[in-house]
């Protein structure tokens, strides 16, 4: 196989320069503050997500790590997503577990808001386990009744 190719710091591979900006932007509005617990400010992540939207004409997810995450679901709404309190001392893969854990459930046929659902607890049980992405779905069906989906109100 031919080595890979390096990529430009910041760059994804295929990504163009709005992308990268709007990236950014992400890194900014998703940045978490570890010494207060506190994640990001959600007002920015909506201004955000919304954003994506307007540029991409689909549905858009912002992660806050501990903070949960906002979205901007297919038909428009603007969704909040709380995770389980639970605090994990392992959050390396936790936003690619959410990720994951949504691109399961909507291959399932499940709602856009069941998916947000079981993202959340796929991220907060990645989070519990040491190794990235070494989650125990056992521990993933524990947590799902524990995240909450509910719409922010403009």
């Amino acid at each position: 196989r031919p080595a890979p190719r390096s990529r430009p710091p910041g760059r994804s591979w295929r990504s163009s320069p709005s992308a990268g900006a709007a990236r950014a932007r992400t890194d900014r509005a998703a940045g978490t503050d570890r010494a207060s617990g506190s994640n990001g400010d959600e007002a920015r992540a909506v201004a955000l997500a919304r954003e994506l939207t307007e540029r991409t004409g689909g549905a858009t997810i912002v992660t806050r790590g501990l903070g949960g995450a906002v979205a901007v679901a297919p038909d428009g709404r603007l969704m909040r997503i709380s995770p389980p309190a639970v605090r994990g001392s392992y959050p390396v893969g936790s936003g690619d577990a959410f990720m994951a854990g949504v691109a399961t459930a909507m291959l399932r046929g499940s709602s856009f808001d069941e998916a947000l659902r079981l993202g959340a607890a796929a991220a907060a049980a990645n989070s519990q386990r040491r190794g990235a992405g070494r989650l125990d779905p056992a521990k993933v069906r524990e947590l799902l009744p524990n995240v909450s989906v509910e719409p922010i109100l403009d």
